[in-house]
């Protein structure tokens, strides 16, 4: 409770976070879901949402039950990026300031804009 008044982030401990995985400035304004997973050698930059998207069967994933997102390991998700429902994004992906991503994400894919453009 103290971490989350003075940085504002919201962590849960139930949400599964590895090893060398960082928050930009303390996790200022970072929000992630309580069943979120979110691999190793990640950098989370401010203002980040990682969080779930309306009832289980509104889930654009094909897997049965997964509510959160599921983050690989190296990934990059920048200042203010939203990643959204029962997704999974792969190793290697960045995600660019501000992008909302509500669909899966390859690895090694860059994201931007509004609804999640890929970029090759």
């Amino acid at each position: 409770m103290f971490g989350r008044i003075v940085t504002g982030a919201w962590v849960p401990p139930s949400a599964v976070i590895g090893k060398n995985t960082t928050l930009g400035y303390g996790g200022s304004g970072v929000v992630i879901h309580h069943a979120a997973v979110i691999g190793d050698n990640c950098i989370i930059c401010p203002g980040v949402l990682v969080g779930g998207r309306g009832s289980r069967t509104d889930q654009p994933s094909r897997e049965v039950g997964l509510v959160a997102p599921v983050v690989g390991n190296n990934v990059n998700l920048w200042q203010g990026s939203k990643v959204l429902g029962g997704i999974r994004v792969g190793d290697g992906a960045d995600i660019g300031v501000n992008a909302v991503v509500i669909h899966d994400v390859p690895a090694g894919r860059r994201v931007v804009a509004a609804l999640g453009r890929h970029l090759d």
